[in-house]
């Protein structure tokens, strides 16, 4: 838990760190992936959306599901790429959700 603290306090504006954090997403959500979800959610732009769901690519899809999920709620700009996606794994993993998703 200790390495979350760490990335917290200095994501925003360490590049080491934020480079460090973009090659270990999968290894973060492994250790915890409740609050590997909630630092990259508030940190989309110290790392990059696109890089956080390439990582998730091939693990856990409830992952991947949680993150968007959590991103649209904070910014729907920045999950706007992954609508389609974002359907399908709501189809998956909460389907009595998809209709209010759809028409949000």
């Amino acid at each position: 838990d200790d390495c979350f603290r760490v990335l917290e306090d200095g994501l925003q504006g360490d590049e080491q760190l934020q480079a460090l954090a973009a090659g270990s997403v999968v290894r973060l959500f492994e250790i915890d992936d409740h609050k590997a979800c909630e630092l990259l959610v508030e940190h989309h732009l110290a790392v990059p959306v696109g890089v956080v769901v390439e990582a998730l690519q091939g693990c856990d899809n409830r992952w991947k599901h949680d993150y968007l999920k959590q991103l649209s709620a904070k910014s729907e700009v920045a999950s706007q790429s992954y609508h389609m996606q974002m359907v399908e794994l709501f189809a998956e993993y909460e389907p009595s959700a998809l209709l209010r998703f759809l028409r949000s």
